[in-house]
């Protein structure tokens, strides 16, 4: 990945904590940013069972962050097996599927690839409304 790119995507997520001098955020000038999703992992990225739309938490920080900085994403489907290492090669720009960086991850499993500073070691629980169904993964 474009260190650029993840650092403008790391910053851009962590901004709202920060306090910041000036608070300004990078403008990337409508630079299109290309994200490999697998879209199986709600509630933060899944296909919504009755529109068929892709939907999620990742879906709606994305689309704030792109707004923050002046980009234009364009999603991309791939499987989990091929997400990173594809993401390590630089076919993809960014990966988003709840990606957690665990330590008994072993080495050749884990491609290696830029995690923002601050990124969970677990994954964290995310509140929803009671009411609220996602489709089970397959």
């Amino acid at each position: 990945m474009n260190r650029l790119v993840a650092a403008a995507l790391a910053f851009a997520a962590l901004a709202p904590t920060l306090a910041l001098a000036d608070g300004h955020l990078p403008d990337l000038d409508g630079r299109e940013i290309v994200i490999a999703t697998e879209n199986a992992y709600p509630p933060l990225q899944f296909v919504d069972p009755v529109t068929g739309d892709p939907v999620g938490w990742e879906y709606d920080a994305m689309e704030i962050i792109a707004a923050r900085l002046n980009a234009d994403i364009t999603y991309e489907t791939i499987s989990w097996d091929a997400m990173i290492a594809a993401v390590a090669e630089g076919q993809f720009d960014m990966g988003m599927t709840g990606i957690t960086i665990r330590e008994e991850t072993p080495e050749r499993e884990a491609p290696p690839i830029d995690a923002p500073p601050g990124e969970p070691r677990a994954a964290p629980p995310l509140p929803a409304a009671r009411e609220t169904e996602a489709a089970p993964a397959n």
